[in-house]
């Protein structure tokens, strides 16, 4: 006899994950048009010179703030190797986990201030606040979006002890943090077509950009580390 009752706990649990979802997403869409109204109110001039003021206000104390960019050429062709390509294995996992797994920095006041003016921010000892590179989340977002498509492999995943709803609510959030990354730093670059005279043009992918050196920010990451000060936080 089919369990009616189980199906629908589990239907009415679905609705109730929906709208919750459409509830959340219609709050952010607004949050989104008040903060770019807001952004409206200065002209382009004036809110150019207030995101240099900021700038300049943190580098001396945090100068990855204005990190120098490098050219550099992407290898980005179909087919081409790479150790972050492929099915999973011990080479790939290592080559993820290294440019993943970073520690935290701690930072001053200023610094604090400019980026997020939380209300309870996590301090350390010395009175410096704790903070991760933005990249390092962005990278893990990829990661697990990585792992998520070779789940049956990575089953001991932590991420993947959660309830299957909490796990697809993970992914898709780092689906969508990884889609405003790239159109807020829309690269602007030019992909050009190789001729193939029958056959469709050939989009050339492997082209040149003005990038940050990745070496440079885990470097800087490193000798900053949050453990050289001490393990422990406090609430403020």
């Amino acid at each position: 006899m089919e369990n009616t009752g189980g199906k629908k706990f589990t239907m009415a649990r679905g609705r109730v994950l929906m709208s919750a979802n459409i509830l959340l997403f219609v709050v952010a869409l607004l949050i989104n048009i008040i903060s770019f109204q807001r952004l409206n109110i200065c002209d382009n001039t004036n809110c150019s010179s207030s995101i240099r003021r900021h700038l300049q206000g943190i580098s001396q104390h945090y100068p990855l703030a204005e990190l120098s960019r490098t050219l550099m050429r992407f290898d980005a062709e179909l087919g081409a190797p790479s150790v972050f390509k492929g099915q999973p294995r011990k080479e790939l996992d290592d080559a993820w986990g290294a440019i993943v797994d970073q520690p935290m920095i701690l930072v001053n006041k200023e610094t604090l201030e400019a980026y997020d003016p939380t209300s309870k921010p996590s301090k350390s000892k010395s009175g410096h606040y704790y903070a991760t590179v933005e990249v390092y989340h962005q990278l893990h977002c990829l990661d697990i979006t990585r792992e998520f498509i070779w789940r049956d492999h990575y089953q001991h995943v932590d991420t993947f002890q959660d309830p299957p709803e909490m796990v697809w609510e993970r992914v898709d959030h780092c689906i969508d943090l990884l889609r405003q990354v790239l159109m807020f730093n829309a690269d602007t670059g030019l992909i050009f077509y190789t001729h193939m005279g029958q056959l469709q043009p050939a989009a050339r992918v492997s082209i040149n950009h003005m990038c940050r050196k990745f070496s440079h920010i885990t470097d800087w990451v490193n000798s900053h580390d949050s453990e050289r000060d001490d393990a422990f936080a406090e609430l403020t």
